[in-house]
């Protein structure tokens, strides 16, 4: 029940923000978050195939970012950051949807984007467009984490 809790408010969140972004990709890229959480939430709701869509959605809007950050006209220290808070998330996110062994080990790397997100909010004014998407992310490494320090005790 947290993990719904964390993931609807950094949702709500996103949606706040919608209507304060500029860029056009980063308002799809934030869309398509929105969109895969309300599938993910139908999936609990008994329509179990909603959870496999989500994740397909979830994962190619991971890639959308590292995309954004490539190829889009942001300072140096702004790609890297989004870079670097996107690799753990979507590494640990396709390991857990293949089944790969050490899936569980890597998520613990989810810390890194939840760091690199904490010194993001402090530059507040630098990602104004990118904050609905990467508080969304940021959602998901937390999740992530918790998930495998409960599964490590």
């Amino acid at each position: 029940m947290i993990y719904w809790i964390i993931i609807l408010s950094s949702a709500g969140f996103s949606i706040s923000q919608l209507f304060k972004i500029k860029n056009k990709l980063t308002l799809g890229i934030t869309i398509v978050q929105i969109i895969a959480i309300l599938f993910s939430l139908a999936g609990n709701f008994g329509l179990p195939y909603f959870v496999d869509i989500a994740w397909v959605i979830y994962v190619m809007s991971l890639f959308a970012v590292l995309f954004f950050s490539f190829y889009s006209d942001l300072t140096t220290i702004k790609k890297n950051m989004i870079i670097l808070m996107t690799i753990p998330i979507l590494i640990t996110n396709i390991f857990q949807i293949l089944h790969f062994p050490g899936a569980g080990w890597l998520g613990i790397s989810c810390v890194i984007s939840l760091g690199i997100y904490f010194w993001m909010i402090s530059n507040r004014k630098d990602f104004a467009d990118e904050l609905g998407f990467l508080t969304m992310m940021a959602a998901d490494a937390l999740i992530i984490f918790l998930i495998r320090i409960i599964w490590l005790v």
